[in-house]
């Protein structure tokens, strides 16, 4: 077993997925509510009633649900959801479904009825050790709230109940057991509130010996995206019996991710004729929303169009911004002319890039087209001399 993971290879019983998991004998139903602990419900019928009224098969306590509020009904390893033209909707996945019309119910997707929120996980999703997943806006935490425990004699806490990280950052939810019952204890742990890909759960069952402090180290991989926004993210570990399923404690954390700023600028062109639009492209690479100031460079004989302005990026979004450069005079007779020019992108947190490019300066009158019309002309005096002789 990996040090990192767990304390000591003591911690973990090494059995196969099949003991540390049992099949349960119908899919789990986790009813969670602002504030509260969450509920685990077998799922033992192929199709079941939610609502208020008792003679559902989930009654639902709250006047913001109907009294036939919704049906469930399994066909095909494949959960469907209708609503039965409830008073105030049910949504899945935040939207809200038709009456009277079946929706397909996938697995951890979130389904809402007024204030509760409903996710399935079938017997295989628990042998594969995959658990339930609510996104930090789909799943709120009472501040107020830290422990809940329904074991008295399983001591639980959180080390670290506040994590600081850092996009691409790796870290650790740690947890303080003591066992103060009399035999050994076997626990599966479950995490819900942040992206199941943010974290690595132990693959076993947990062994915790009588009065013998452990600590369980839950490994923590922030990925490197714009998708991971800067603020906090609430989540719940929770605990239950490895033999009956049954709940044993809540432990509730937050991980704050750092706000990071970070752009990339590319310019469309590399040499503009002159007054041409020049398009820059400036995408936002950070975790957070940012205002940008635009500002250029230019030699003494170019005038640039939008001398300097600003725009507010979300993370991840992006701009064409448009520079018109042009000649502050253009020369009568000549050849094309190169002048270099520099555009200068600064973000809130003062960091600023710069591109440089150029433009090309053509006279009104080209050498070659000079040169060709002073030979017309030549001609055209031999010419005149040789007819008046």
């Amino acid at each position: 077993m990996d040090a990192d993971v767990l304390d000591s290879v003591e911690d973990v019983e090494a059995v196969d997925s099949a003991e540390s998991f049992p099949s349960l004998p119908a899919d789990e139903l986790v009813i969670t509510t602002k504030g509260e602990v969450p509920h685990f419900q077998p799922l033992g019928k192929t199709i079941l009633t939610l609502g208020r009224e008792a003679d559902n098969d989930i009654s639902l306590g709250s006047k913001a649900i109907s009294r036939h509020h919704a049906r469930l009904e399994k066909r095909d390893d494949q959960w469907y959801v209708t609503d039965l033209g409830s008073t105030n909707g049910t949504f899945l996945a935040k939207e809200q479904l038709a009456t009277n019309v079946e929706y397909p119910w996938q697995s951890g997707h979130p389904l809402q009825f007024g204030p509760f929120t409903l996710q399935w996980q079938s017997p295989r999703d628990l042998t594969n050790g995959q658990t339930l997943v609510l996104m930090p806006d789909e799943y709120e935490v009472a501040a107020d709230v830290i422990e809940t425990s329904v074991d008295d004699m399983l001591d639980v806490s959180l080390v670290d109940p506040l994590l600081s990280v850092q996009l691409g950052d790796s870290a650790e939810i740690k947890l303080a057991i003591l066992n103060q019952a009399t035999l050994d204890k076997q626990l599966t742990v479950a995490i819900i509130g942040i992206p199941d890909h943010w974290f690595e759960l132990p693959p076993y069952a947990i062994k915790i010996i009588p009065n013998t402090p452990r600590t369980i180290k839950i490994k923590l991989n922030i990925p490197q995206s714009t998708l991971v926004t800067a603020g906090e993210y609430a989540y719940e570990v929770v605990l239950r019996d490895k033999e009956n399923k049954a709940y044993l404690t809540r432990l509730i954390g937050k991980i704050v991710v750092a706000p990071a700023y970070d752009f990339s600028l590319r310019l469309v062109q590399d040499t503009a004729p002159n007054n041409a639009a020049l398009k820059l492209q400036v995408k936002n690479l950070g975790n957070i929303a940012s205002t940008y100031r635009f500002q250029t460079e230019a030699a003494d004989k170019l005038m640039m169009g939008g001398k300097q302005w600003t725009t507010a990026l979300a993370s991840g979004l992006s701009i064409d911004a448009e520079f018109r450069v042009s000649a502050a005079k253009r020369p009568f007779f000549g050849s094309a002319q190169k002048h270099p020019f520099t555009l200068i992108v600064e973000d809130e947190a003062g960091t600023s890039k710069r591109v440089d490019s150029q433009i090309e300066i053509t006279p009104h009158i080209s050498l070659w087209k000079g040169l060709l019309a002073l030979i017309v002309f030549t001609l055209l005096l031999i010419t005149l001399a040789l007819l008046l002789r």
